[in-house]
C-alpha cells in the first residue's frame, strides 16, 4: 500500500513541478490553466495521504509512513515558492517594453524588458494568450535574449531609441519607454 502511495505522490508531484516549471504557458477563454489544475489535484492528494499515513503511523509507529506526504508537502512548497519568485519577477521596474503586431494575430506579441534582466513576453492569437519568461543581457545597444519561443526569431536584437530589431529578421518592435 505505501509502494502505491509513494509511486502516486512523485508521479501527480512530477506533473505539477513539470507544469509549474515550463518556461512557456498557454491561456485560452475556454480551457483554465493546466497547472491549476494539477496543483489543486495535488493539494486534494495531500490532505488524503495526510489522513491515511497518519493511519498507518498510529498502527505500525513507523516514521516512514509519512513519505507520501512529504513528497506532496515538499512538492506543494516548491510550486508556491516558484509562483512567487515568478510574481517578484514579473512586478519588478520595467525599464522599457517593446511591442509588434506582426506576430500573433490580434494583439501582437509583447516583450517586456525588466531592469534586473528578467524578460516577459506575451503573445496574443485570436483566443489564446501565451506568457514566455527568461532573461536577456544588454551590451551597449544589442539585447541577448534567452527566452524559449515556440517560434522562430533571432536571440540577437538592436535596440534604439524608439524601436528594436532583430537580427536576420526583418519584424520592427516599436519601444515604449515609462
Amino acid at each position: 500500500m505505501r509502494f502505491l502511495q509513494v509511486t502516486f505522490a512523485l508521479l501527480i508531484s512530477g506533473l505539477t513541478l513539470w507544469t509549474e516549471f515550463d518556461p512557456v504557458k498557454e491561456s485560452t477563454i475556454f480551457t483554465f490553466e493546466g497547472n491549476s489544475f494539477t496543483f489543486w489535484i495535488l493539494c486534494t492528494l495531500t490532505v488524503i495521504f495526510a489522513i491515511i499515513n497518519i493511519r498507518q503511523f498510529f498502527s505500525s509507529k513507523k516514521v516512514i509512513s509519512f513519505i507520501p506526504l512529504l513528497l506532496c508537502v515538499t512538492s506543494i512548497s516548491c510550486v508556491i515558492w516558484h509562483q512567487k519568485k515568478i510574481e517578484k519577477l514579473d512586478n519588478s521596474l520595467t525599464k522599457f517594453t517593446a511591442y509588434t503586431y506582426d506576430i500573433g494575430n490580434d494583439g501582437g506579441l509583447i516583450l517586456d524588458f525588466k531592469v534586473n534582466g528578467h524578460l516577459k513576453a506575451e503573445k496574443r492569437d485570436h483566443w489564446t494568450v501565451t506568457y514566455y519568461w527568461g532573461e536577456y543581457s544588454q551590451s551597449h545597444d544589442t539585447l541577448n535574449l534567452s527566452i524559449p519561443f515556440n517560434f522562430k526569431i533571432s536571440r540577437q536584437a538592436l535596440l534604439t531609441k524608439d524601436s528594436l530589431y532583430f537580427i536576420n529578421d526583418s519584424t520592427k518592435f516599436f519601444v515604449y519607454r515609462q
